[in-house]
């Protein structure tokens, strides 16, 4: 990375020359390859963060120290999430435990079921051997590895009742703090709201809190449009700042004044930010007001879109595998489209009355978020709410409500009496959004589904709603026949693809932890096979059938004889095993490895550790 750093050093001298040759003649020369230059190294900063970001690059780390320890001693960073057999944490590694090895560095999730909760600080001995996450051994699988690994983790372990405790130390206090008041509010949720949906809406929509939601909620306010309302993000963030200057303008109070309120509006939100979580959603926005407070304390309104660009920037050289982060993506890229699009869609209609107006300002939002995001949710969801419009106008004034209701709950949840009012309002508050919610995810065809994009037809897409957005506002011919340009290429990708998955004849074996399952695709028809555990095909199975399908899909007639499984193959194939042996001598075999099919040698003798592929 040596290199980087000399090319990013003489972008650097160049730039700085080039504004200082400016300054003395007192004239704007360079106008274009200044922007060059910034662009320039913004990037190759960017890239030097991720590469020193890495855990591979520290010799020190777990994943690469050869030695296998007997015990390692580690901190806990978090408290005990409870799973179905056992409950999860991550510790960071403080050493290993054997002959061979020393020091060590890293974070490991353990799980384990030791019978009293770990939280944070807590110095514990381990005995056995972390385990390197495994990468995914069927395609569309969930790349838990990689998802783990930029958060900085790449081992996991079992540790069953193999714990002992040695003592406490305070590694990030600020942290643990504010960890500690979470877990208590959690607490007042679980003591004073008796519904077990209203309490799970609670924790998530208050407190950021969604790990043990259970899938039929998440579910419902994923396929209605209406999950970003649990995720603390800037709607959040802005009801709390917006609370503040309710009572108090801060532009009617004196200079120092004005600092110092604004200071403690920082600090509360921070704090708010702490206490939820800190998930990127609301890093986003927890900075960008941070940079709106700091304005006004001037007496100034910037430009909405430089606190937007400051903090994308210094969250990414805080973290710059948070790009990755899936909530990171569709914040900033929600939060665009509203102050892009939102403008212009509003000034379609003028609504005659009050009431007519608001709802349509609510529509026009989420009209704006849905066309900026659609792609990269439809590219990790695969679904599209068609009911988005009528649940935003129903989740969003709800989410309002009930934040004025609930954020006084948790303050004043030491108080008795005051605090079971308030908890029975939040908790009827949250029953009537569920109902509502409930119901809409009940009407037909509430969500399309098996939706799949490349990540080069979200390039094109993005370029498309770019002219478009252009063209509304600058009419040219020119920028006209350029956007119908880009519509066509975009449906003629699509048909395309399609096209060539319909011309595909493969067959696919997946690797299954328990049971067996088999795609044979013919001619733009799916024929398909599975045994074993129903979560597992869920999960392992039909994210590619989705993906791959052109056309109908049909089940595999299967039958037993001398004590074997045999399919009816389709198209006169005849009678065939749920295996690669039938295969193996006509055609050729690949191997699903590192996110792609690469050749694979049947004859080897080599044990299949992944999902195979054979063309027909």
């Amino acid at each position: 990375m040596h290199w980087l750093v000399l090319a990013v050093s003489i972008l650097y001298l160049v730039y700085a020359l080039s504004v200082i040759v400016n300054w003395y003649r007192h004239r704007f020369q360079f106008r274009v390859l200044i922007p060059i230059l910034a662009y320039a190294q913004l990037f190759g900063v960017g890239i030097l963060a991720c590469h020193l970001s890495d855990i591979g690059q520290s010799e020190k780390n777990l994943i690469n120290q050869t030695g296998k320890p007997s015990y390692f001693l580690g901190t806990t960073l978090e408290w005990d999430e409870p799973k179905p057999r056992s409950k999860m944490n991550r510790i960071a590694l403080r050493q290993g435990i054997n002959d061979e090895m020393g020091e060590a560095q890293g974070e490991i999730v353990i799980y384990h079921q030791f019978d009293s909760l770990l939280r944070p600080g807590q110095v514990i001995l381990i005995s056995g051997n972390p385990s390197l996450i495994e990468p995914p051994v069927n395609p569309g699988q969930f790349d838990y590895q990689t998802f783990m690994r930029r958060q900085g983790i790449s081992h996991s372990h079992f540790a069953g009742k193999n714990i002992h405790i040695l003592g406490e130390v305070s590694s990030q206090p600020i942290m643990d703090f504010f960890s500690a008041i979470r877990m208590t509010l959690l607490k007042k949720i679980e003591e004073y709201i008796p519904d077990p949906n209203s309490k799970q809406i609670a924790k998530a929509l208050l407190l950021g809190y969604k790990k043990q939601m259970d899938p039929e909620i998440s579910q419902a306010y994923s396929a209605t449009g209406a999950m970003h309302i649990l995720a603390v993000s800037g709607l959040h963030v802005g009801i709390i700042y917006g609370f503040f200057f309710l009572f108090v303008k801060p532009y009617h109070l004196k200079r120092r004044a004005r600092v110092a309120y604004l200071l403690l509006l920082i600090l509360v939100i921070w704090s708010y930010a702490c206490i939820t979580g800190l998930s990127p959603s609301v890093l986003r926005a927890a900075t960008m007001f941070t940079f709106i407070a700091f304005a006004q304390m001037q007496s100034r309104s910037p430009s909405i879109f430089n606190p937007i660009a400051l903090s994308a920037m210094i969250l990414l050289l805080f973290d710059p595998f948070l790009l990755y982060a899936v909530g990171f993506q569709l914040s900033y890229l929600a939060l665009l489209g509203i102050l892009l699009i939102q403008p212009l869609l509003v000034r379609i209609w003028l609504p005659p009355y009050r009431w007519l107006e608001y709802c349509w300002q609510i529509s026009t939002v989420g009209i704006a978020a849905q066309i900026a995001t659609f792609p990269v949710s439809a590219y990790y969801f695969h679904q599209f709410p068609s009911y988005f419009i009528l649940s935003n106008l129903v989740a969003i004034p709800a989410a309002f409500l009930i934040m004025a209701v609930g954020i006084p709950f948790l303050l004043l949840s030491p108080v008795p009496i005051v605090s079971s009012i308030l908890a029975w309002l939040t908790d009827w508050l949250i029953r009537v959004m569920n109902f509502l919610i409930f119901w809409m995810e009940s009407l037909p065809g509430a969500s399309v589904k098996d939706i799949h994009f490349d990540p080069s037809e979200i390039g094109l897409y993005a370029l498309t709603v770019a002219v478009g957005i252009y063209l509304w506002n600058y009419p040219k011919k020119t920028t006209a026949w350029a956007f119908v340009c880009l519509l066509g290429i975009m449906g003629g990708a699509r048909v395309v693809n399609l096209f060539i998955r319909s011309q595909n004849n493969e067959v696919t074996w997946y690797a299954l932890q328990k049971g067996k399952a088999i795609d044979i695709s013919v001619s733009g028809q799916l024929w398909t096979w599975d045994t074993g555990n129903a979560k597992e095909i869920e999960f392992n199975v039909k994210p590619n059938r989705s993906r791959t399908v052109g056309g109908t899909v049909y089940p595999l007639l299967s039958f037993e004889k001398d004590g074997k499984s045999y399919l009816f193959g389709p198209n006169g194939m005849g009678m065939i095993e749920p295996s690669p042996d039938f295969v193996r001598k006509k055609n050729k075999i690949f191997i699903w490895e590192n996110g792609a099919w690469v050749p694979f040698r049947a004859d080897s003798g080599t044990k299949p550790h992944a999902a195979l592929k054979a063309q027909l």
